[in-house]
């Protein structure tokens, strides 16, 4: 994800995520994020579909987004990578973050 692609989505307060289903069938969500250097960090529940289809398959897109998961902007391919969780409080949810390709 370019330098220009953080500039724009870190004025936003709603990203939409699109995973993909093992059929490649994309499935948008939308997300709060925080932006972390080259990083939009996301925090979610374990058990959720977009943890699994990430675990399934980590490359996803990102662009600017409606409460419902509809992009308003262009959209950018990212890699989601699951992030472990440290504190005992938060062990049914994952962190996760996109990476720069």
């Amino acid at each position: 994800m370019s330098t220009e692609a953080l500039e724009q989505l870190s004025r936003e307060r709603i990203i939409s995520l699109t995973t993909y289903r093992r059929d490649g069938r994309g499935v948008a969500t939308p997300v709060g994020f925080v932006g972390e250097g080259e990083h939009l960090l996301i925090w979610t529940a374990t058990t959720t579909g977009k943890v699994k289809r990430i675990r399934n398959n980590s490359q996803v897109t990102v662009a600017a987004g409606t409460a419902r998961g509809e992009a308003t902007g262009p959209e950018w391919a990212a890699t989601a990578i699951i992030l472990p969780v440290y504190d005992k409080e938060q062990q049914n949810t994952h962190h996760f973050g996109s990476r720069p390709e």
